[in-house]
């Protein structure tokens, strides 16, 4: 699954890393093509935060669905973006205990 993730951003210029720590599942996604200035970051960082806002349901239902797997009272799906360089672009955390449940 995680290699399926990592080649399907791969064909869009983004490389993914993927790993948990805690009760935290992170994907690290560094867009490879892209070197930013000071400027362009605050640019992106709105891009980037609207992205993420629009496909916020989809990372809470990530989030809740690993938690039924986990002993964990809670998970927490944390997105962050980096340029080229490394550059930490945006970030944003989805917890399970946000999660819209039917």
């Amino acid at each position: 699954m995680l290699d399926a993730v990592q080649a399907q951003y791969a064909d869009q210029g983004i490389s993914v890393d993927l790993y948990a720590e805690g009760d935290e599942m992170h994907y690290d996604f560094t867009i490879d093509n892209l070197v930013t200035t000071e400027e362009d970051r605050a640019t992106m960082t709105e891009a980037l935060k609207a992205g993420a806002e629009a496909t916020g349901e989809t990372y809470y239902s990530l989030a809740a669905s690993v938690k039924e797997s986990v002993s964990n009272d809670v998970v927490i799906v944390v997105l962050t973006f980096f340029d080229s360089k490394g550059n930490e672009l945006y970030t944003q955390s989805f917890s399970s205990a946000d999660a819209v449940t039917e």
